[in-house]
């Protein structure tokens, strides 16, 4: 009988992952903006179609930098804890804007922005885990470490 050992992965994995995807998700999404801003603005109700150029350019080295990040830094604490607050902020945002109805968005619209906002939260879900997992492994709590 063959016994299979299995490795238990590294405590920052789920946040590298968590941050690898959310870098493919923001990446493409800036790419889409500033391919296809007319056709965005026309599909949900936002205009100037200019409002999805100037948000890819914004995301774009959002994008970048976080799979930067992901890919090269050993300690993903502060950056992960950076990219989770700023996660939160865009989810909560959508949600206002969703529920004031301060944007003329169509029902494409409204259920685009939605959709967008419910993947933001997954991976920010995903980021607060592996925050967690990081601080557990190490015996401490979600917290910075004070220096004295």
């Amino acid at each position: 009988m063959a016994v299979q050992w299995l490795q238990a992965s590294a405590p920052s994995s789920l946040l590298r992952r968590a941050l690898l995807g959310n870098a493919a998700f923001s990446l493409l999404f800036a790419v889409v903006c500033l391919l296809d801003a007319p056709a965005l603005a026309a599909w949900t109700g936002i205009q100037p179609p200019f409002v999805f150029t100037v948000l890819g350019v914004l995301i774009l080295p959002f994008a970048v930098g976080m799979g930067w990040l992901a890919l090269r830094v050993a300690d993903l604490r502060s950056a992960g804890r950076v990219i989770l607050a700023l996660d939160v902020a865009w989810v909560a945002v959508s949600v206002v804007l969703l529920l004031t109805g301060w944007l003329p968005l169509t029902d494409a619209g409204w259920w685009t922005v939605a959709l967008v906002a419910d993947v933001v939260a997954l991976f920010a879900v995903l980021e607060y885990l592996g925050l967690r997992r990081l601080s557990t492994a190490q015996g401490g709590t979600y917290a910075e470490p004070t220096r004295a």
